[in-house]
């Protein structure tokens, strides 16, 4: 059990580690840019064209991520920044209608950038027509975003209005003269492509890198079902050696010191032992501490009932840090009534001569007076049978053995658990009496039943 308890965690670190591979397999990229041209911006709303522009050899593009799109650079061969391209609007203010609207004319267009001080001129365009030249200086820092100093830049604009087309080139004042005629060709040789070209899709399909994504989407998904099965093989073991070692009269049953509880859970303890409804007031007294070697460490504080064949158990779980009640009737003979407030208690058919009840919520008093309602549903015993008690921690060990014994009568006990059907149990038999069991016909009648000691092996 203490190396179950130890591999515990294995099942959480295979399935977190096939999670993020899982992760990098979907958020993976298996593309990239191209190298030859880039997509400068789509012909249309539509997007049912694309415009591209060409790079010659030993030019290479970059592209830089920005809040709102991204960022391009050309570099001349051997690596040396020309300029950054990107649209320019071709829209004008219109302060009678209160709205945007495209220029009319390259007449329009270049008689406004006058108008806003920049220098412009017309030239004439290789596909016919002419383009609007628009030059401004600045002192903006623009180039910085690719590593690159300069005291100050340099914007040329370029405008078509036969091709409805408007790009913005920055460079280096100290180079413009030398990029300038190359971003004007750029513009010149700019193709309006189909969106369905190979050549419209900005980026290219990486084998390596599919593949990279496809063993990390594989691998993540394995691992999330190797620690799926790694869970479900630990809970099995686990229910195995708890069946098993209750089946033996839980010989790692033993008594010990009050254990260590959180300071925040005292207060919960102390309520149920010693408050106004707690079992101190009812009339127990406390007998010992003892622990279980389960998966969870349960420790139970056992109380007998001075005048009374009852005991109560406290049931601690380190692990959950939580608490449950369970007063337990039993006698010389050998019928059992069990009243907990622990939901699992009532997640399996009891054997023979067993009677449970469970109510999850409310004091150690309302549980205690449950419990008195359904003694009065068991014959009268004799005075001689009725004086006799067991210690707790045997009757503990008897009510644990007995389910043990009787859920190990099949060769594939095991097999039987369904998780679904104890949840359905719990659900339906929580808050449900012994009184109510019997009249659904869901428990037998304990005055009608014949006192049997279930004791089979398995």
């Amino acid at each position: 059990m203490r190396l179950l308890r130890s591999a515990s965690v294995v099942p959480l670190f295979v399935c977190l580690a096939g999670g993020v591979a899982v992760a990098v397999g979907a958020g993976g990229e298996e593309y990239t840019r191209r190298g030859d041209s880039f997509t400068i911006l789509p012909a249309a709303k539509d997007a049912t064209h694309v415009r591209r522009i060409d790079l010659p050899p030993g030019w290479s593009v970059k592209h830089r991520p920005l809040k709102n799109g991204s960022a391009t650079a050309l570099f001349a061969p051997g690596g040396t920044f020309a300029f950054e391209v990107g649209r320019e609007s071709a829209m004008v203010y219109e302060p009678d209608g209160r709205r945007w609207r495209p220029y009319l004319s390259l007449d329009e267009f270049l008689n406004e950038k006058k108008r806003q001080g920049a220098v412009v001129e017309r030239r004439p365009d290789a596909g016919g027509g002419d383009v609007g030249v628009v030059r401004g200086m600045t002192d903006d820092p623009w180039l910085k975003q690719w590593n690159e100093a300069s005291d100050g830049t340099a914007t040329v604009t370029y405008y078509s209005a036969a091709r409805d087309l408007s790009l913005r080139f920055v460079m280096r004042s100290s180079d413009a003269a030398r990029f300038e005629p190359e971003a004007f060709r750029f513009f010149q040789q700019l193709q309006t492509l189909p969106s369905g070209d190979p050549r419209a899709d900005d980026r290219l399909l990486d084998p390596a890198a599919r593949a990279l994504k496809l063993r990390f989407w594989a691998a993540g998904w394995w691992l999330l079902g190797a620690g799926a099965v790694t869970f479900l093989a630990l809970l099995w073991a686990t229910l195995y050696l708890e069946v098993r070692e209750a089946s033996r009269g839980l010989p790692g049953l033993r008594v010990v010191a009050a254990p260590v509880i959180p300071a925040d859970r005292i207060a919960r303890l102390e309520l149920i032992e010693r408050g106004p409804h707690g079992l101190f007031g009812l009339g127990f007294c406390h007998a010992e501490w003892f622990t279980l070697n389960n998966f969870e460490q349960t420790h139970v504080s056992a109380w007998r009932h001075a005048t009374l064949p009852e005991v109560a158990f406290v049931l601690y779980s380190p692990l959950h840090r939580n608490f449950r009640l369970r007063f337990v009737r039993h006698t010389a003979d050998t019928r059992i009534l069990v009243s907990s407030t622990r939901l699992g208690d009532q997640a399996y058919p009891p054997p023979p001569g067993t009677f449970i009840q469970v109510r999850w919520r409310g004091t150690p008093a309302d549980l205690w007076a449950w419990h008195l309602a359904a003694e009065e549903l068991f014959p009268v015993a004799s005075p001689e049978v009725a004086a006799e008690a067991e210690s707790p921690i045997n009757v503990y060990a008897e009510v644990s053995g007995r389910f043990a014994r009787h859920h190990r009568r099949g060769w594939f006990w095991l097999l039987s658990y369904e998780p679904c059907s104890e949840l359905w149990r719990q659900f339906r038999l929580c808050g449900v009496s012994l009184r109510q069991q019997i009249e659904r016909g869901w428990a037998p009648d304990p005055a009608l039943t014949q006192p049997r000691h279930d004791t089979s092996g398995g």
